[in-house]
C-alpha cells in the first residue's frame, strides 16, 4: 500500500478507537516501566558520601596505617612508625639529684643481685621519634646501638647491641617511663656505663598499634651514667667499674 493511500484510509477510522488505543498503549508502557526503587536512591547517595569519606580519611590518615620497615640488623625503624616525627631530643626525664637514690654501696648490691647486663660503650645509629596521639598525649621513642668497650656484668661477648628507650608524655610532662630512668644524655658516639634488660615478649601500645619491644630492640636501657672506663658517676659519687665486676 502506498503512503497516500495510507494516510487517506487513516481518515476513515473512529476517533474513538484511535483515541482508546492510545490511551491502552500508554498504560501498557507504564505498566512495563520499572520504578526506581527509593532505597536505591538512598543507596547511591550513601555510596556517594562513603567515597568522599573515603579519600577524606585516606587525606588526614595519611601514613598511620603503613606496616613498619625493618632495618638490616631486624629491628623496627622507628622513622617507619605511624605518625612518626623525627626529632632531634627528648625531653628531660631523669630522676635528677632530688629524687630518692640508693647509697652507692647499696645500689652497688643490688646491681650485682640482678641480671642486668652491665656495659661500658658508646652510642651509634641514635635515632628518636616522636608519635602523637589523640588529647595531649605523645610518645618519644630512641632506637640506638651500642658498641662494647668493656662488658662489666652479664655479658656474652656481643661488641653490638640494639637498645631501645621510650616515654609517654601528657602535655609534655613524662606520665610513664619505659626507658632510661637516670640522669642520661643520648647523643651519637656518646661513651657511658649502661645498664640494661634484656627484651622479652612486653608490647608497648603506640598510636593504636601494639609493638613487639624485642622487635625495637634486644635490650631497654634502664640507666645511662658518666664513665671514664674506669669509674662512674653515680649522682656525684664515683664508683670504681671494679666494684661491679667483683662477684
Amino acid at each position: 500500500m502506498k503512503k497516500k493511500e495510507w494516510n487517506e484510509g487513516l481518515n476513515y477510522l473512529d476517533p474513538d478507537l484511535v483515541e482508546k488505543y492510545v490511551e491502552q498503549k500508554d498504560r501498557l508502557r507504564q505498566k512495563n516501566k520499572k520504578p526506581k526503587s527509593i532505597w536505591l536512591r538512598f543507596g547511591a547517595i550513601a555510596a556517594c558520601f562513603a567515597v568522599a569519606f573515603i579519600a577524606v580519611a585516606g587525606i588526614a590518615f595519611h601514613g598511620y596505617f603503613n606496616k613498619p620497615v625493618y632495618l638490616e640488623n631486624g629491628k623496627i625503624d622507628i622513622s617507619s612508625l605511624s605518625g612518626a616525627q623525627i626529632v632531634q631530643s627528648v625531653p628531660d626525664v631523669s630522676q635528677g639529684t632530688d629524687g630518692d637514690i640508693y647509697p652507692p654501696d647499696e645500689f652497688v648490691s643490688i646491681l650485682k643481685e640482678r641480671t642486668d647486663l652491665i656495659v661500658y660503650g658508646t652510642i651509634q645509629n641514635l635515632k628518636t621519634v616522636k608519635v602523637d596521639e589523640l588529647g595531649a598525649y605523645s610518645w618519644y621513642v630512641s632506637t640506638f646501638e651500642i658498641h662494647v668497650i668493656d662488658e662489666i656484668r652479664n655479658g656474652d661477648g656481643t661488641q653490638t647491641i640494639t637498645v631501645v628507650s621510650a616515654a609517654r608524655y601528657y602535655n609534655d610532662m613524662p606520665e610513664y617511663i619505659c626507658g632510661l630512668s637516670s640522669n642520661f644524655d643520648l647523643a651519637e658516639s656518646k661513651a657511658g656505663l649502661f645498664v640494661m634488660r634484656e627484651n622479652t615478649e612486653e608490647t608497648w601500645r603506640i598510636a593504636g598499634a601494639d609493638l613487639i619491644v624485642a622487635e625495637l630492640g634486644d635490650y631497654r636501657a634502664s640507666s645511662q651514667f658518666e664513665c671514664n672506663g674506669e669509674s662512674f658517676n653515680y649522682f656525684g659519687e664515683l664508683i670504681d667499674l671494679d666494684e661491679l665486676k667483683k662477684e
